[in-house]
C-alpha cells in the first residue's frame, strides 16, 4: 500500500543545530532504522539500483550493508515494488510511504517505508508499526496485503522451483517469442549445443546463423504461422558447437510446440530436444561393418562358386547352404550388436543417475515390444506404486526393464496363457523391482549358468545369450545385486536390488 505527500510531518518543526556531531548522535540514539541510499543509473541516465552509503546503529539488524545494493540485499524488493517506490520518490522528489510484508517468502506483519529525496540521496526510514493500534478498516485491509504477499510468495517459489527444474532439465529445451523467435529462456543443455554463445534476448536466426538453410527455421516459421506441433527424428543439423567456426555433424529427436497468449493466439514457441548423435552414428558405423561383412561373404562365395565350372551342375545343393550362411551372417550380426553394448558396458556404469518416472520408462519398453506383445497376448501386471520414480542412469534401467520384460514373454510356457507381473517397492536404502512370470521355468543346472556369456538355455527362442550377462554387469556396476527363483514347469521371478 503506498501514500504519497509532499509533507509528511505536520505541526510546527524547528531546524536543527548545524552541526554533524549532534545529528550523528540523533541517528545513533534512534530506535528507528534510517539508511541513505545513493542511485546507480545505467547508460540511460535511468536509476536502474540504489546503493546503501549509510545505515545507523537501528538498521544494523538489517541485511544491508554499506556498499550493497538494494536489490542484492533484498531479492524480493521489485517484485515486492519496494525498488519502484524508492526509484518513484527519488525522480519525482515526491516523499511518500509504503508498507510491505516484513520476509517475502513468510509475510507474517508489515513495515512501512518513508522515503524523502535529500539532493543526490534517497532517505529511508521503517518506522515501527508493532504497537501502532490500526482502524478496523484498516486492520482489515492489512490482513487482506499479508494474505496477497503470502499468495505471490507462494507463487514466486512455485515459479523458482520451475525455473529450476527447467534450467536443469537434460534435454535441450528453449523458449521462442514472436514471429520472428527471440529467444527469451535456454537452458544449460540447450546453451552447451551452441557453444555457450549469447542467446537470450536475440532471435534464433542471429543467435545460431549456421542453422540457416537447415530447414529449422522454415519449420519454426510454419508451427508459429498454424499453430501446429512439429516433430523431427534423427534430424542431421550441423552446428558450431565450439565457436570457432567449424560445424560438427549433429542428429537431434526434437518437438517444435506453439504457445498461445490470454487470447488464444500464437505467441511464440516452446522447443524440446535431445542430442542422439551418438546413437546414430554408432548404429551408421555398425550398419557399415554389416554391410561390408555382407559384402565379403557374397564375394567370397561367388569367386568359389566361379571357381570351378564343375561345380556349376551341384548349383542346387550349394543353394541351401547359401542360405544357411545368410542366417549365419544375420545371427552373427546380432551377436556383434550385443558384443558393442557389452564394451560399452564398461562406460555406461559411469552415467549420471537421474530421476526416473518408472511406469513412464514401462510403458515406452512396451511400445518397443509391441510386435512381441502382439502374437504372445500375454497379460501384463503392472505395480510400481511403491516407488513411482528411480534415481538411476536412465538408458541402463531402461535396458534392465526391457531384457527382463522380453524375456518373460519369449519364454512363455505353450501351455498356458502367459501372465507377467511387475513390481516395485523401496526398502532401507534400496529400491527392489521385481519381473515374475509363468513361463517355462529353469531347473537348478540351468540357474547356476543363467547369467554366463554365450548362456542360451532354450534353443527354440531366437538369441545370442547376452542379455542376462549384460544386466548383471549393469546392476553389478551400479552397487546393486540381480537373482532369480525359478521352478521348472512353473515359473520364474527376477528380483533386481538398486541402490539409493
Amino acid at each position: 500500500m503506498e501514500f504519497f505527500s509532499p509533507a509528511l510531518v505536520t505541526g510546527p518543526t524547528f531546524p536543527l543545530p548545524a552541526t554533524d556531531e549532534l545529528l550523528q548522535s540523533v541517528l545513533d540514539v534512534s530506535l528507528t532504522p534510517i539508511q541513505l541510499w545513493r542511485p546507480v543509473c545505467g547508460p540511460d541516465s535511468a536509476v536502474t539500483n540504489f546503493i546503501l552509503d549509510y545505515l545507523n546503529p537501528a538498521s544494523q539488524r538489517m541485511p544491508a550493508r554499506p556498499g550493497s545494493t538494494l536489490l542484492a540485499c533484498f531479492p524480493p524488493a521489485e517484485v515486492a515494488g519496494i525498488f519502484a517506490f524508492c526509484h518513484r520518490v527519488f525522480v519525482t522528489g515526491v516523499a511518500g510511504r509504503y508498507d510491505t510484508p516484513c520476509q517475502a517468502d513468510e509475510p507474517t506483519t508489515l513495515y512501512q517505508l518513508v522515503a524523502r529525496r535529500s539532493g543526490a540521496l534517497l532517505i529511508v526510514s521503517f518506522p515501527d508499526t508493532a504497537d501502532y493500534t490500526r482502524p478496523a478498516a484498516e486492520e482489515a485491509l492489512r490482513d487482506s496485503q499479508i494474505r496477497e504477499a503470502a499468495a505471490l510468495a507462494k507463487a514466486l517459489r512455485q515459479r523458482r522451483r520451475l525455473f529450476s527444474l527447467f534450467k536443469e532439465a537434460p534435454g535441450l529445451v528453449a523458449r521462442l517469442s514472436g514471429p520472428d523467435h527471440v529467444i527469451e529462456l535456454a537452458n544449460d543443455a540447450f546453451r552447451q549445443a551452441f557453444g555457450f554463445r549469447e542467446l537470450v534476448g536475440k532471435t534464433y536466426r542471429e543467435a545460431a546463423p549456421e542453422l540457416t538453410n537447415q530447414r529449422f527455421f522454415d519449420w519454426l516459421d510454419e508451427v508459429y504461422r498454424t499453430g501446429k506441433t512439429y516433430h523431427g527424428n534423427e534430424v542431421p543439423a550441423h552446428l558450431d558447437r565450439t565457436n570457432s567456426g567449424q560445424l560438427e555433424p549433429s542428429y537431434f529427436n526434437f518437438t517444435y510446440q506453439a504457445t498461445h497468449d490470454a487470447a488464444g493466439a500464437v505467441a511464440g514457441i516452446l522447443v524440446c530436444a535431445y542430442d542422439v548423435t551418438e546413437q546414430v552414428v554408432a548404429r551408421q558405423q555398425l550398419q557399415q561393418l554389416n554391410e561390408a561383412l555382407e559384402t565379403s561373404v557374397r564375394e567370397r562365395t561367388q569367386a568359389d562358386v566361379l571357381a570351378a565350372p564343375e561345380l556349376t551342375q551341384a548349383a542346387s545343393q550349394v543353394l541351401p547352404l547359401l542360405d544357411m550362411m545368410q542366417g549365419a551372417v544375420e545371427r552373427f550380426q546380432l551377436t556383434l550388436a550385443q558384443l558393442t553394448d557389452i564394451v560399452r558396458l564398461q562406460a555406461a556404469h559411469t552415467q549420471p543417475a537421474e530421476t526416473v518416472d518408472l511406469a513412464t520408462l514401462i510403458e515406452d519398453v512396451r511400445l518397443d515390444l509391441a510386435p512381441l506383445l502382439a502374437a504372445a497376448k500375454p497379460d501384463i501386471r503392472v505395480d510400481v506404486t511403491g516407488c513411482p520414480s528411480v534415481s538411476f542412469a536412465p538408458r541402463n534401467l531402461r535396458s534392465i526393464v526391457y531384457n527382463l520384460l522380453s524375456n518373460a514373454v519369449k519364454y512363455r510356457d505353450p501351455a498356458r496363457p502367459p501372465v507377467v507381473q511387475l513390481r516395485c517397492h523401496s526398502t532401507e536404502g534400496a529400491t527392489v523391482l521385481e519381473v515374475q512370470d509363468n513361463g517355462l521355468g529353469l531347473d537348478e543346472t540351468q540357474q547356476a549358468r543363467l547369467f554366463g556369456l554365450f548362456q542360451r538355455l532354450h534353443s527354440h527362442v531366437e538369441g545370442s545369450g547376452v542379455g542376462l550377462y549384460m544386466i548383471k554387469k549393469i546392476v553389478g556396476n551400479a552397487g546393486g545385486t540381480i537373482r532369480v527363483e525359478s521352478q521348472r514347469g512353473v515359473g520364474s521371478s527376477f528380483v533386481v536390488s538398486l541402490p539409493g
